[in-house]
């Protein structure tokens, strides 16, 4: 974990719920000696985050902090998280989705995917404009060097995008499996798979593990913890991520409460959703435009904005879309229909109408 760029930020997180001023979390390492704050200026690799108020330890491994398995509200229908979700092929069908892009672009990559990509995952539209345009989204309006959650983060690409133009971002997801390659990947700068392997049963075609440099869009000012939105270690957000996150949330109402606590007061909110809603994971009678919450019937976008507004922050767009090639004549720096790709294995992948808004943190709740 890079203490020097978020040790003073770094707090228990039981204790900033009811304690908005408990002192930062004391690094241990395995050998016993305390690294107090003011000391925190490098990685911290392995030990415990120690909290002197509640005396609970937090384990930190190859540089990862571990926050999961506190009691949450906002506990999922069918605990995707460590399902499916959390399976190395999953993992794996990730890291290609997300980096999409750079390996399409890696030449000896080129061969093993002529002759594997069945549906032209790598070669139709290949430039991977979705995660790129969620961050210039972010910062059409938030200050360069700013502190960002990525909540939900997967293997990390939105993250080192985010971290172009913050002081650092924090990429958390609760799921072990995809913060540990995440990991893997910003501290070795490449990603490995195997073309075709499939999500489900984690086979694949017999091709040989391909292995793509992704240097060129990693960055180093990432730290990334498993974590979800009710423990996460940190105090204030100037903006919070959530990429394809919310369709997923079984009490969304909570669940965005919890993060207008958790960002500084004209912070920014980005949510993306292609309202993929499941009744796996989220009861029918709380889907948006289903009138959730005490929200209008109507399109899941305007039951979002209500629900949004009525907890504290407020709607900065109009309405727009943008494809992968590019912003469309028509686009609104704050509201957009973004196009999004995804990987199954390979026989099939899927192209998503994502709506994505920006809201702002109002004064004081």
């Amino acid at each position: 974990m890079r203490l020097d760029l978020i040790g003073s930020d770094l707090v228990c997180p039981v204790c900033v719920n009811d304690a908005p001023n408990a002192p930062p979390l004391e690094a241990v390492p395995y050998t016993g000696k305390i690294e107090v704050a003011s000391e925190m200026t490098s990685t911290f690799e392995a030990g415990v985050l120690h909290c002197l108020r509640c005396e609970r330890n937090f384990r930190v491994e190859d540089g990862v902090g571990f926050f999961s398995g506190l009691p949450h509200s906002a506990g999922r229908k069918d605990d995707f998280g460590r399902g499916r979700y959390n399976t190395e092929a999953y993992a794996r069908a990730y890291i290609q989705t997300h980096f999409r892009d750079v390996i399409a672009d890696d030449k000896a990559a080129r061969t093993h995917l002529d002759l594997h990509d069945v549906t032209g995952f790598y070669s139709c539209s290949a430039n991977n404009m979705y995660y790129r345009s969620m961050a210039e989204m972010l910062f059409t309006k938030l200050p360069l060097g700013a502190t960002v959650l990525d909540l939900g983060c997967s293997v990390g690409r939105l993250s080192h995008e985010l971290a172009r133009k913050a002081r650092v971002v924090v990429g958390a997801d609760s799921s072990e499996t995809h913060i540990r390659v995440a990991k893997t990947i910003q501290r070795h700068r490449r990603v490995s798979f195997r073309v075709g392997e499939a999500t489900v049963s984690g086979k694949y075609v017999g091709d040989p593990e391909i292995v793509v440099d992704v240097s060129s869009v990693v960055r180093n000012n990432v730290v990334f913890v498993v974590a979800d939105e009710q423990c996460l270690p940190f105090r204030l957000f100037d903006g919070i991520v959530c990429s394809a996150v919310i369709e997923r949330v079984p009490n969304l109402e909570v669940f965005l409460r919890t993060l207008r606590h958790r960002i500084h007061d004209g912070g920014l909110l980005l949510l993306s959703s292609p309202f993929d809603q499941d009744e796996r994971f989220v009861d029918r009678s709380n889907w948006l435009g289903y009138g959730a919450y005490g929200t209008e019937l109507g399109t899941a976008e305007e039951s979002l904005r209500g629900l949004v507004q009525r907890i504290g922050f407020r709607p900065i767009g109009g309405i727009g879309s943008v494809g992968e090639g590019g912003p469309s004549p028509h686009n609104d720096a704050y509201r957009r229909d973004l196009r999004w790709v995804t990987y199954n294995d390979r026989r099939k992948h899927m192209v998503w109408s994502v709506h994505a808004e920006l809201f702002e943190a109002c004064d004081s709740l």
